[in-house]
């Protein structure tokens, strides 16, 4: 769990006040149903505090659903300062679904019998949906710096946010703030015009990096990610200040900063990954997947509800389980089908236990809030609810794309007939091209992939570039084909449903089908066959990267057995009597191993017996050269005896 949902905003008694409290009581919540940005927390934080102690504070994300989530939090708020007097402390609940928040209190209650003393219950609603009016409260105005009734008409009764802009008007130059007030239709085009002038000499990583703690919601100096985040716009109007050095993203501003923030999306891939790589270790990876699917990347949620799903519904999420998987695109459900009816089927246990204890949770239902905006306009938000995942007829006609891999030579890879063009780094082409070449191998497990990736970083280091390093593959990937390609259950695998096309395998194959045929006599098919082979090898395994120590063993054998094959083919021919080609061929292989004393003979025969003498010579005088440049050595006598053959013009 990301633990600043249960950090309290510092108290300002300061703060004008923004939420009554007459009817706060210890027989039933006080449910005050408010705009975002309407009060001042830090203000309702000092209203409650009671000496020494402030209050408890719970913000309900809207994936906690299932029971032992609320059981976890009330847990968390309940140890939060420990000792047996929290109970006597008031809570603060925050959320936008009511009935979520009900339904946590009556585990709070359970938690702590017979419940906490006082609590409120922050209902955020629509706007125009009916709600308890703040306290009135006079507003600060600076006249002549901006339009008193342009900014009353937009902020309306939202008191807190009414200061913020304020407060964003006095980084601005004079004037500044009262334009983009009257240039402003609305709250969205007022936040993005002013986050737009408050960030446009922020460095545009480091504005990426803030739209995705927009998203997040929250934070903190524990991820090194963020930090560029603190360092630069710590200080802007849209954070609060909680305990535990935990900072928190208000909603009301979310809009306006995310269009401030969006940029082309490759430079997102490293940030995201990294940042999503330390939500992990800090365990909120419900935090995790929620900021992937937010910001646009399902392949990444879905490698991570692969990875945990299993253990979410073991745990009994599986309410949290189902409503991820609603958000994935169709296309990346199929994979998770399985896991899906596991979740249906824990969830309909879960309601049948609740129902045969007689403890059914009052107003338990399946409705669930609309999802918070991504980064990415172009993508299509998810529908609200959990449902189960449709599975429309049409994907099922769907023929399996083919994948591409040329790893004979520099990386290509094509995936449906399109190209992938760019890679983002260096690692995620050669995390891909492990998994070719190991595709017939069980799933890789993770620790295994980062240990061959980063065998001298420490685990949890290695770990993380693997995470980074495979959401940066799978947004390369994206940009040929939507399909899935690399999946993680278990461990990393190819998607089984891609019909993969390999040319080392090609060639494996060509080569085997060519020895097979001059095994049994057939001269034509395998002297084809071999000439197949040579043309899918357009390079050393991996050429252009030269330097990964695991890539060393196979490129080597590829090597061999394409010298082996060039060897094959000039020999048969050369017994077929066709000498041009078995001199050609001969070539060839020399370019790749000059030092092949054998082929060098092969050629000063091929050579004589096509009336060439003189490039029989020539051909020995190439041979002894390189054998002395590269080892130092003589031709063998062999050699010699041959060469002095064909210059005293016998019979070769």
């Amino acid at each position: 769990m990301l633990a600043g949902c249960w950090a309290a905003p510092l108290s300002d008694p300061a703060a004008r006040v923004g939420v009554p409290l007459s009817g706060l009581s210890s027989s039933s919540p006080l449910v005050i149903n408010l705009l975002p940005g309407e009060v001042h927390l830090e203000r309702l934080a000092s209203d409650l505090a009671r000496p020494g102690r402030g209050p408890r504070w719970i913000r309900l994300a809207p994936y906690d659903l299932d029971r032992p989530t609320l059981d976890d939090l009330a847990a968390a708020i309940g140890d939060e300062t420990g000792g047996g007097a929290q109970t006597e402390r008031p809570v603060v609940v925050e959320s936008d679904d009511r009935q979520q928040a009900e339904r946590f209190l009556s585990r709070l209650a359970l938690a702590e019998p017979p419940g906490p003393a006082q609590c409120v219950v922050l209902h955020y609603v629509e706007v125009g949906k009916e709600r308890t009016r703040a306290a009135p409260a006079g507003r600060v105005m600076h006249p002549g710096t901006v339009c008193h009734e342009a900014l009353e008409r937009l902020t309306g009764s939202r008191l807190a946010f009414h200061d913020s802009v304020l407060d964003a008007g006095r980084r601005l130059r004079p004037g500044d703030l009262a334009t983009i007030v009257e240039q402003s239709g609305d709250v969205d085009e007022l936040t993005a015009q002013l986050a737009g002038r408050l960030l446009q000499d922020i460095p545009l990583q480091t504005k990426t990096l803030l739209g995705f703690a927009a998203l997040l919601g929250y934070c903190h100096p524990r991820f090194a990610s963020l930090e560029p985040v603190l360092d630069s716009c710590g200080y802007f109007p849209w954070w609060t200040e909680l305990t535990g050095d935990w900072r928190r993203f208000e909603p009301v501003w979310r809009g306006g900063v995310l269009a401030a923030c969006r940029s082309d999306p490759w430079p997102q891939v490293p940030l995201l990954g990294r940042l999503v790589g330390e939500l992990a270790e800090d365990g909120a990876v419900s935090a995790a997947i929620e900021l992937c699917l937010d910001a646009g990347y399902p392949g990444t949620a879905s490698d991570l509800i692969a990875g945990v799903g299993p253990d979410l519904l073991s745990a009994g999420r599986a309410l949290s389980v189902r409503r991820w998987l609603a958000r994935l695109p169709r296309i990346s459900r199929r994979m998770h089908r399985a896991l899906a009816a596991q979740a249906r089927a824990a969830d309909a246990a879960a309601r049948r236990a609740e129902r045969k204890a007689g403890r059914d949770e009052p107003g338990r239902t399946s409705r669930l809030p609309r999802a918070a905006g991504g980064l990415s306009a172009a993508r299509p938000r998810p529908r609200s609810g959990v449902s189960e995942p449709a599975e429309g007829p049409h994907l099922a006609s769907i023929s399996p794309l083919v994948l591409q891999a040329h790893l004979l030579g520099p990386v290509d890879i094509s995936i449906g007939g399109q190209r992938v063009e760019q890679w983002h780094g260096r690692k995620g082409a050669l995390l891909l091209a492990y998994l070719l070449l190991h595709r017939a191998d069980r799933p890789i497990p993770r620790d295994a992939m980062a240990a061959t990736f980063w065998p001298d970083a420490p685990p949890e280091a290695s770990r993380n570039r693997l995470h980074v390093t495979m959401h940066a593959l799978r947004a390369d990937l994206q940009s040929a084909s939507p399909m899935p390609v690399v999946l993680f259950n278990h461990g990393y695998k190819l998607n089984p449903e891609l019909d993969v096309r390999i040319d080392t395998e090609q060639f494996e194959r060509a080569a085997a089908r060519a020895k097979q045929a001059e095994n049994d006599g057939d001269i034509e098919s395998a002297l084809g066959g071999y000439r197949h082979a040579a043309r899918e090898y357009h390079g050393d395994l991996l050429s252009d990267h030269p330097y990964d120590d695991w890539t060393l063993l196979p490129r080597e054998h590829y090597r061999v057995k394409m010298l082996d094959v060039l060897g094959c083919a000039a020999r048969l021919a050369f017994d077929d009597g066709r000498y041009p080609e078995s001199v050609e061929t001969g070539q060839q292989l020399l370019a790749l191993d000059f030092c092949r004393e054998d082929l060098h003979r092969l050629l000063m025969r091929a050579h004589a017996r096509l009336g060439r003498p003189h490039l029989a010579m020539r051909q020995f005088e190439i041979c002894s050269r390189q054998l002395r440049r590269e080892l130092d050595m003589a031709p063998a006598g062999e050699t010699i005896d041959l060469y002095d053959r064909i210059r005293a013009r016998l019979p070769i």
